[in-house]
């Protein structure tokens, strides 16, 4: 059985696997958790597989890795005649702080937690949420000085951390009145996305201490941090871009809307004519 996690309230993790699309709905008050079996269930497996998709599963940061400098490399003797001439050489070796960066999903296909938070109105009769998704993070890299060809040292280390995704999602909700019952169309929009990385820790680092090892620390984090926020800068482009894919997916008939928990928990904040139409349907 494979470890699994799932998300509450509070931010702890628990036990959840992913592949069921189980979520928990913070209403004003309550919590819901959505059940694989729940008419609304394509909708909430999409939600899941959005946030879910667009964390950041690996990437490296090597842009300092391979650095080298000019060194004097002895003289060229030239002798035409009675004339000697002499010319520098040079050549290229190793020099600078170089440093290279990894970090991966750990098992992201089990291990993560998402959570739907913070239902509230919006402007125009719309529904805002917020969906966060939480992951465990591998890092592992190396660091090594080179001064002109000559290696000072050279270290490896390895660390975790957990990273964030925290999207801001505005939801229209409309009726497909040429259909009787009437269709209900959910019309999702990202407004803003936000990643993080918290909980950062380098479990070992090779063979050297004191301030390299700190330093060693501070770049690595530094690196990821860099990684992170140049995804963060195309969140919201990506995920609309997806949503828009998937409209399909967001259309429920009358029916099945209001036995779906997802829409229980956000019925009260839909427009007036979608409430009194699932009233009369419940």
């Amino acid at each position: 059985m494979p470890q699994t996690m799932r998300s509450v309230l509070d931010g702890e993790i628990e036990s959840l696997p992913p592949s069921a699309g189980h979520l928990v709905v913070a209403g004003p008050t309550t919590a819901t958790e959505i059940e694989s079996h729940d008419a609304g269930d394509e909708i909430d497996q999409l939600l899941t597989k959005l946030v879910l998709g667009h964390l950041p599963h690996d990437f490296k940061q090597d842009k300092d890795w391979g650095r080298q400098a000019e060194r004097f490399d002895g003289l060229k003797v030239r002798r035409k005649g009675l004339q000697i001439r002499t010319r520098r050489r040079k050549k290229m070796v190793n020099h600078g702080s170089w440093k290279k960066f990894n970090a991966s999903l750990v098992d992201p296909a089990n291990r993560f937690s998402v959570s739907v938070k913070n239902m509230r109105e919006a402007d125009e009769g719309k529904v805002a949420f917020d969906l966060h998704c939480r992951s465990d993070l591998k890092i592992d890299g190396r660091v090594a000085k080179w001064v002109k060809g000559v290696q000072l040292y050279s270290l490896s280390l390895d660390g975790k951390a957990r990273v964030n995704l925290a999207v801001t999602v505005e939801l229209e909700t409309v009726m497909d009145v040429t259909k009787f019952p009437p269709d209900l169309i959910f019309r999702p929009q990202a407004t803003a996305a936000h990643l993080e990385v918290d909980d950062f820790r380098i479990d070992r680092i090779s063979k050297v201490g004191g301030e390299v090892s700190q330093q060693a620390t501070s770049w690595a984090r530094s690196a990821i941090e860099e990684k992170i926020e140049a995804e963060e800068a195309k969140l919201v482009d990506k995920i609309n871009a997806d949503l828009k894919k998937n409209e399909k997916k967001l259309r429920l008939s009358l029916h099945d809307a209001v036995s779906s928990k997802w829409s229980k928990v956000a019925t009260e904040f839909m427009p007036e004519d979608v409430q009194e139409a699932m009233r009369s349907t419940d």
